[in-house]
């Protein structure tokens, strides 16, 4: 199977790569998730199978001083990502955060939950798991492909 992994040089996207040495990878400067064109471009060139989208806004107090950076990575980027992948006919696995919940309940949560972001960042990370769960479905996108020939 081909992996590829974005954010390969991160802390998350290292210890991934380190398990899965044969999967290609991306990080900045070269791979840009802000960028459609950057993204396109790298899963045009490794051709995956699975994008494991580990790129992303973590300082979390970072994304309170500057919600629009945090949300243009973790919002919009994802939402490259997620296009590119449907595009590709790639599966997306997208890292997300608990923060995405309020921690109110005395349960574990599950992922079918609705989540309660508190803080920016939060939101940004909530906006990611929106745009992988509406756009990354690589089924919808071949069947718009085959629909319009």
């Amino acid at each position: 199977m081909r992996v590829f992994i974005t954010g390969n040089k991160g802390q998350l996207g290292r210890a991934l790569q380190a398990q899965l040495p044969q999967a290609q990878g991306g990080d900045l400067p070269a791979l840009d998730v802000t960028g459609l064109d950057s993204v396109r471009a790298a899963l045009r060139a490794a051709r995956p199978e699975v994008v494991v989208h580990c790129a992303a806004f973590t300082d979390v107090d970072g994304a309170a001083r500057d919600p629009a950076a945090a949300y243009r990575v973790n919002g919009l980027g994802t939402q490259n990502v997620a296009l590119a992948c449907a595009e590709a006919g790639a599966a997306l696995m997208y890292i997300s955060t608990n923060e995405v919940f309020d921690g109110t309940k005395t349960e574990p949560y599950f992922e079918f939950e609705a989540a309660q972001p508190l803080n920016p960042y939060a939101r940004s990370k909530a906006a990611g798991e929106w745009f992988t769960t509406h756009l990354a479905d690589p089924r919808r996108s071949a069947s718009r492909t085959r629909s319009a020939s």
